[in-house]
């Protein structure tokens, strides 16, 4: 994960110790940038197409959230038009948002 744009959810950004306080409960999320959780867990994860230009990912119930998440990424004249949408289910307390890290590695390499 060194570059790109990458989708963090069902959190974006840092969670101090991992932990998520909401309306009086108080959740537990995988600790993976020591001391906190970072980012969300579905920028680690493998997204399927779900339609033309649309990729998908389910949250994962034990994390404790289940729902879904998708990502339209777009090339119009112009512009580059990315569009992400959360749904949790139940309602949860839940975020959605890009991270841009656009240093490209010095060497690139594509399949042949």
């Amino acid at each position: 994960m060194v570059w790109g744009l990458r989708p963090n959810s069902p959190w974006a950004g840092r969670l101090r110790r991992g932990r998520l306080h909401d309306a009086g409960r108080t959740y537990r999320l995988p600790v993976d940038a020591e001391p906190h959780a970072i980012h969300g867990t579905v920028y680690r994860r493998a997204w399927v197409v779900d339609e033309e230009g649309m990729m998908a990912i389910r949250l994962r119930v034990d994390r404790p959230f289940a729902g879904h998440a998708r990502q339209r990424i777009t090339l119009e004249p112009g512009r580059l038009r990315c569009r992400l949408e959360l749904r949790a289910d139940p309602p949860m307390p839940a975020t959605i948002g890009d991270h841009p890290s656009f240093a490209a590695p010095v060497e690139l390499s594509w399949p042949a």
